[in-house]
């Protein structure tokens, strides 16, 4: 066993292969003017518990120890410094605890075996080169408190195959997400102002990008080596189209040349006629659930026959029918039409948003402005007992905890009941899993209160 001084006031021993940091406050920084005492020893670490109490880990605290495998960081961590992880190539996972207010530059860089990262609600800076070249990473969830994505910040990680930008974000670094080969969507909020140079290069897999009217300054070649990408939606009138067409060769659409079925038209819905032309529409049994609330039930919403575009009748409807396809794609049609009634009967404005892959298919913003419901549906016969979820969706839940709201709809020839969960999932998906099957049963069950 060895042991030692690692800040004013704390001390680390390291016993087969364990290392532990203990005592109060912070600890101290390393690098090339300060050598790390358990450097000698570093290939022998395989595990360290950092005791509460410390509020800090030194920058390089923990490079290049190639067999680390665990680490336990407490609550008492405020920030992650430099180099702090980087090249611990055993390292699969990390738990950051949520005080860590900054992760610092390359602080998991080279961690090749790192599969998933969950960074807590804490964090508003997400440094530069902080993961990068982490081959092997395929989920991290970003919160609604960052702000801003470094440079290279999550460049080279080569299995990364979705990402969903919380609305926090007002800037994309540099190189942010260059070279991430597998990355298949992208999702860019209306906060974001500024993507960086080559911010999406060498994105071999990604094929479509939307841009949002928010954005005011794209640097040069973002999407350069973007081979399969194929279209960019933008806000035009800016002067991107040079910057946007470097590199690649997606057909450029500025925002006003939208396909119909991506513009939110409710000229015609029956919520928003004058008063004197709404038909009678009952509302939903349930207006105004409380706000702990994680699952509520409708029964047997009425559908305007403005919206009921494609009625369904699901008395012909069977699993042997030969026209699944089309039976799966009416009932999908089926259960936005009469969420989408139910969240107007609520008092919210909803728009369809299910063809920019966004993670869910309906925004639904309150009349004031101020919340916005981030809405994923499903359309089920009545009897199903599962419910298929896609990576890109379980992603955008765990984002948004406090929006998300998974709406199972369950169809039947003569009623129809609509689930409303919150907070449905509580881990992102395993790493080769493009999707998931949930029970519904299961799903319903976990939360708190059913209202009917």
């Amino acid at each position: 066993m060895s042991s030692g001084k690692c800040g004013d006031n704390l001390t680390w021993t390291l016993d087969d292969g364990t290392l532990t940091i203990s005592g109060h406050g912070k600890m101290d920084d390393y690098g090339l003017l300060k050598k790390l005492p358990w450097y000698n020893e570093s290939y022998s670490i395989k595990e360290v518990i950092i005791n509460n109490g410390v509020t800090s880990i030194g920058d390089e605290a923990f490079s290049g120890c190639h067999s680390l495998t665990s680490i336990t960081i407490p609550d008492s961590v405020t920030a992650i410094g430099m180099n702090v992880f980087s090249d611990c190539k055993s390292l699969t996972s990390v738990m950051i605890p949520d005080s860590v207010t900054t992760i610092g530059w390359w602080a998991f860089e080279g961690c090749t075996s790192l599969i998933n990262v969950i960074i807590p609600n804490s964090v508003t800076t997400i440094g530069w080169w902080a993961f990068e070249g982490c081959h092997s990473l395929t989920s991290v969830i970003i919160p609604d408190s960052v702000t801003t994505i470094g440079w290279q910040a999550f460049s080279g990680c080569h299995s990364l195959t979705s990402i969903t930008i919380p609305d926090s974000v007002t800037s994309i670094g540099d190189e942010a997400f260059s070279g991430c080969h597998s990355l298949t969507s992208i999702t860019i909020p209306d906060s974001v102002t500024t993507i960086g140079w080559q911010a999406f290069c060498d994105c071999k897999s990604l094929t479509s990008v939307i841009i949002p009217d928010s954005v005011t300054t794209i640097g040069w070649q973002a999407f350069c080596d973007c081979k399969s990408l194929k279209e960019i939606h933008y806000p035009s009138g800016r002067g991107f189209e040079q910057d946007l067409s470097q590199g690649n060769n997606a057909k450029l659409i500025p925002h006003d040349e939208l396909p119909p079925e991506l513009k939110a038209d409710e000229s015609v819905a029956e919520f928003d006629k004058p008063d004197d032309t709404k038909e009678n529409v009952e509302p939903p049994a349930q207006v105004k659930p409380p706000a702990e609330t994680n699952c509520t039930v409708y029964r047997n919403t009425k559908i305007s026959r403005a919206e009921n575009i494609a009625p369904l009748n699901t008395k012909s409807l069977s699993r042997v029918d030969e026209n699944i396809t089309e039976i799966r794609r009416a009932a999908e049609l089926a259960a936005m039409n009469i969420v989408m009634t139910i969240e107007r009967n609520l008092g919210f404005s909803p728009e369809d948003v299910s063809s920019q892959n966004l993670g869910y298919d309906i925004k639904s913003t309150s009349r004031d402005g101020k919340i916005s419901r981030l809405i994923e549906v499903k359309g089920r016969y009545f009897d199903a007992e599962t419910v298929t979820v896609s990576r890109n969706e379980i992603i955008a839940a765990l984002n948004n905890p406090d929006n998300f709201i998974l709406a199972i709809v369950k169809l039947d020839a003569d009623k129809n009941e609509t689930i409303y969960l919150k907070r449905p999932f509580e881990q992102p998906p395993d790493r080769a899993a493009l999707s998931v099957n949930f029970s519904i049963q299961k799903l319903v069950e976990a939360a708190k209160i059913i209202l009917r």
